[in-house]
């Protein structure tokens, strides 16, 4: 007897020391607080089941009480109701299918649908459930009644606010800002219109083997810009003009140009295909609404098959050429690499601008 108590007094002292480190931790440690009280709920919410002799498990209560106030509810509805995953409505639902919970079966109108509704046993357990919840309700309250603070209240304000800015898309925010604050050299103006640039390809210095190295490695730069950038930052507009998500988004718009008018000066065109000077198409793709990863998957795909296509051609760079229908001057393919680095590099620095103004 004593040794059980002395056990007893030595887990208290750790908790005790354990709950002083928490605490230290501060808001750090609001996962695993969450973790902890939710276990403790779980396991006093089990043994009030149990005490009722209900093989019920805590974390199927929102499905069955939404059941006990629907007739029946498709896989996907109750997946949209709870806020659970589908695969996670499904595994539950064949576990309260093994303890008799629940039956489902296919809908007699629409075969691809599974209705899902209480068994007739679970059905006369509803009463004495609904006194049980009843109960947990009124303790919850009492709980809520001697804080200083509306619990519930802040708990659906905190889970609001996670629900509009992730987690994530907050630390990596704030972590850019950081960032940003300790770089020597800020960009602190727009580079200007695109439109508005002259080129001189005659005094033209490079070498072809520079310039496929600069342009195969733009989407690794984009990459490297944005990596602290949170999806919000990624497509937040500034004074309307397209976000930085839209601008890396328009680059990848115009690797079929580029395709085709180096295509052009191969088959001896005397002007290249003309750029759609409205940009309708990236105006149009809704590139914001599209995952980053894929955008630059793309790109980078893109961006690959015009570089072989030069490779393939290279003994004609610095020879064939064609009008460019905007400029009214010639251009070599060579010029044409030279014209789309430099259209990356005003994109570039376009963003630049726009993650300063974040």
């Amino acid at each position: 007897m004593n040794y059980l108590l002395n056990l007893l007094l030595v887990q208290k002292k750790s908790n005790l020391y354990n709950m002083k480190n928490i605490n230290e931790i501060g808001i750090l440690a609001c996962g695993t607080r969450m973790k902890r009280l939710y276990d403790l709920l779980v396991h006093d919410a089990r043994a009030l089941y149990a005490a009722h002799d209900l093989d019920l498990e805590p974390k199927w209560f929102t499905i069955i009480y939404t059941l006990s106030e629907e007739k029946e509810m498709t896989v996907t509805e109750l997946s949209n109701s709870l806020g659970l995953a589908h695969p996670t409505i499904i595994q539950y639902v064949k576990e309260l299918e093994k303890t008799d919970w629940v039956v489902s079966a296919k809908s007699k109108t629409d075969g691809r649908l599974r209705l899902v509704r209480l068994s007739k046993t679970a059905r006369k357990k509803v009463p004495e459930l609904t006194k049980i919840w009843d109960h947990m309700r009124q303790a919850f309250e009492e709980i809520g009644a001697e804080g200083q603070i509306d619990f519930w209240e802040g708990f659906n304000e905190f889970e609001a606010s996670l629900l509009k800015k992730s987690f994530l898309d907050r630390v990596l925010e704030i972590h850019g800002r950081h960032q940003r604050k300790n770089l020597t050299m800020k960009s602190t103006t727009h580079p200007g219109q695109w439109f508005e640039r002259k080129f001189d390809f005659e005094n033209l210095s490079t070498t072809a083997e520079g310039l496929m190295e600069r342009l195969r490695f733009t989407p690794l730069r984009v990459q490297e810009q944005i990596r602290n950038l949170s999806a919000a930052q990624l497509t937040q507009e500034f004074e309307g003009k397209w976000s930085v998500q839209e601008n890396i988004g328009h680059l990848n718009d115009l690797e079929p140009l580029w395709h085709g008018r180096i295509i052009d000066i191969i088959n001896g065109e005397t002007t290249m295909r003309p750029a759609d000077l409205t940009n309708k198409k990236s105006h149009e793709a809704g590139h914001d609404l599209i995952p980053m990863a894929k955008l630059l998957s793309n790109f980078t795909a893109n961006r690959n098959k015009l570089l072989s296509l030069c490779e393939e051609h290279y003994d004609v760079l610095w020879t064939a050429s064609a009008l460019h229908p905007r400029l009214k001057t010639p251009m070599r393919i060579i010029d044409l690499l030279y014209f789309v680095a430099e259209h990356d590099d005003h994109h570039l620095a376009t963003n630049n601008f726009l993650i300063h103004q974040m």
